[in-house]
Parts: structure tokens; sequence; C-alpha cells
């Protein structure tokens, strides 16, 4: 994964990066799978959440299944690649904040300085019978 620049959205940075291989992604049948990593994690926990879109998926970059949790969030333990599956995803405004946890204390938020650009993919039509 190429590393992007990440904005800090509080005043404390957690320890960890938040990277994504590519900004452009497609939907495909109201489905997006959206890849980001997780480095430098150390002793913390990240909690995932995804604005204007519902997380309905999620795996480690070993295929586990992760879980959603209540509230459209998804938290990883150690350092890996996430790669999320949305529903009801705004083409123009979906982006990943990554909160770092250290037990129930917060150690500041992190996302992209930009939005993900999603484009629907045509559906390959069946040929004529």
């Amino acid at each position: 994964m190429n590393d992007t620049k990440t904005v800090v959205q509080t005043p404390n940075t957690p320890n960890f990066t938040l990277t994504r291989s590519v900004q452009d992604i497609g939907e495909r049948d109201g489905v997006v799978y959206l890849e980001v990593g997780i480095q430098k994690l150390k002793d913390q926990s990240a909690t995932l959440t995804v604005s204007n879109a519902d997380i309905v998926g999620a795996t480690d970059g070993s295929g586990a299944a992760l879980s959603v949790l209540p509230g459209n969030k998804v938290i990883v333990t150690q350092d890996t690649n996430i790669i999320l599956q949305l529903r009801n995803a705004s083409a123009s405004n979906v982006n990943v904040v990554a909160e770092g946890m250290t037990g129930g204390v917060s150690t500041g938020k992190v996302s992209f300085d930009g939005a993900f650009n999603i484009t629907r993919m045509a559906v390959a039509s069946k040929p004529p019978k």
C-alpha cells in the first residue's frame, strides 16, 4: 500500500498511521470494497468508522472476518490491512476515520485528507438467447 497523507482531527495524535492503496474505487451491484491499512499500532487499538456509508462486512489482511459493531464500527488490535465492504455509499464523500484507543481513553483520530472517489461499475449484460 502506498502511504497517503492523513489529517489529525483531534488535538491528540495516535501513534499509528492510516494508509490506503488507492483513492479511486468502484461500486458494483451496490457494494464497495474499500481497503485501508493500519501500521505501528503498538499497544493501542484502532476503531474504524466510515462516513456516509454502512459497513456490512470487514476482513483483515489474512482474510479473517472482523466483527462489525453497533455504531458502524470495526476494531483492530494489530497492524493489518482491512477490507471494508460498504453499502449505501455516497459517491462524493466516503471517508474512513480511525480513532486510537488505549484502554478506554482516546489517543486521537485520523482520516484521509481527501474522500474516496467512488464510481459505479457497469454490470455486464447477458447475451440474448
